[in-house]
């Protein structure tokens, strides 16, 4: 089995996004979480097996794509108030 390629992120709702990866020519859904608590941000993958027998590879460029998009997010709802 190869490495799953990130092909789309949708916001859901704070900190809550849909991540969709293209493996072998078939659609693999996951839901990624993003906690930034204390100024340190971790992630919590949905289904977790997905992440820890591999699949998505290493998982840091993807923490940091979605954690870009959180903040951006969040930049602009501040410059909306």
């Amino acid at each position: 089995m190869s490495t799953a390629i990130l092909r789309q992120v949708t916001h859901i709702s704070d900190g809550e996004y849909l991540l969709v990866f293209d493996q072998d020519g078939s659609d693999l859904k996951i839901v990624c979480n993003i906690d930034i608590r204390g100024g340190v941000p971790s992630a919590a993958f949905d289904p977790a097996d997905l992440v820890t027998f591999g699949h998505l590879g290493d998982t840091r460029p993807i923490v940091a794509v979605v954690l870009a998009l959180k903040r951006a997010r969040d930049s602009s709802a501040d410059s909306d108030r």
